[in-house]
């Protein structure tokens, strides 16, 4: 089996705090390349391929509550 050529994907995220609320945007895959993730040879010489995930955007929002916590 040929050695795989390189690739690269491009994943970003930003994101802000304020007070107690925490907000991220994420953007995986941002080019929306579609090489190969990973190539199994199995019996039989058949070949299992796994596509990469398609370009996702992620959003997360979250909120920290004051005085509910154990220490």
């Amino acid at each position: 089996m040929p050695e795989p050529l390189a690739r690269a994907s491009l994943d970003v995220a930003v994101g802000v705090k304020r007070g107690g609320w925490d907000l991220s945007l994420s953007l995986r895959n941002a080019l929306d390349t579609h090489h190969p993730e990973q190539v199994l040879a199995t019996s039989l010489d058949a070949r299992q391929v796994f596509a990469p995930r398609p370009r996702t955007l992620g959003l997360e929002v979250g909120v920290a509550f004051q005085g509910f916590c154990c220490r």
